[in-house]
C-alpha cells in the first residue's frame, strides 16, 4: 500500500488482493433479480421464474474488515457511489439547483442526510475523482470470490483509510438503525 499524500488523506492505494472495509469498485457488475412469470410445476404448486438484469455500479465496500479477513463472509455488502455532480439525480429529484442544492450538499457533508454520505475528492494521480456520494438506499450483496477477482485484476485500486473507512461504516449504521415512533415525546413549551 502506498499513501497518496499527507498523514491525513482519506485514501491509499492497493496492490493487495485482499478485502477491506472501504475498498473500491468502479464498473462493478450487479445483478439485480426480477421476476418473470409464473410457472405450474406438476404438483400444482406456483412457482416464479426469475430472472435478472445485469447493472454496472461503482461501488464501495460495507463489510468488516476483520469478518473479511477471518474469511467469516461469502457475500459482503457494497454501496454505490457517484459524482457529486450527478446528485440531483441520486436523490432523484432532477430539477434540483441553486440554493437548494447549495443546502442538500451541505447537509449531506454534514451528515445530516441519512440516506447519504459524502466522500473528500481525491486528486492525486493515478487515481483520481471528484466529490463523491455514498447512497445507502442501494445496499447489495457480492459474492466475495467475486469482489476478490475484481481485487486481483484491477491494480491499483482505492482503499480508504482509517478513520475514514469507519467513519462512512458509522453513516451506514446510522441509516440502518433509524427508528420512527409512533408518537413522540411533545415539545417543552
Amino acid at each position: 500500500m502506498s499513501e497518496l499524500s499527507s498523514s491525513d488523506a482519506w485514501y491509499e492505494l492497493t496492490e493487495s488482493t485482499s478485502l477491506e472495509q472501504g475498498d473500491f469498485f468502479p464498473n462493478c457488475q450487479v445483478a439485480l433479480p426480477h421476476f418473470a412469470s409464473p410457472i405450474k410445476p406438476p404438483a400444482g404448486q406456483e412457482l416464479s421464474v426469475i430472472g435478472a438484469t445485469l447493472k454496472i455500479y461503482d461501488v464501495v465496500v460495507l463489510s468488516q474488515s476483520c469478518d473479511l479477513e477471518q474469511n467469516k463472509l461469502t457475500h459482503a455488502l457494497v454501496c454505490p457511489y457517484e459524482s457529486i455532480e450527478n446528485l440531483p439525480l441520486i436523490v432523484q429529484r432532477p430539477t434540483l439547483n441553486g440554493k437548494e442544492l447549495r443546502n442538500l450538499q451541505e447537509n449531506i457533508r454534514a451528515g445530516n442526510q441519512p440516506p447519504f454520505h459524502m466522500l473528500a475528492a481525491q486528486t492525486e494521480a493515478p487515481l483520481n475523482f471528484g466529490v463523491q456520494i455514498v447512497s445507502f438506499r442501494s445496499v447489495f450483496s457480492l459474492p466475495v470470490s467475486y469482489l476478490t477477482h475484481l481485487a486481483a485484476t484491477s491494480q491499483p485500486r482505492l482503499r480508504l483509510r482509517s478513520p475514514y473507512k469507519e467513519h462512512l461504516s458509522q453513516a451506514f449504521a446510522r441509516f440502518f438503525m433509524r427508528v420512527g415512533l409512533p408518537s413522540n415525546i411533545p415539545p417543552f413549551k
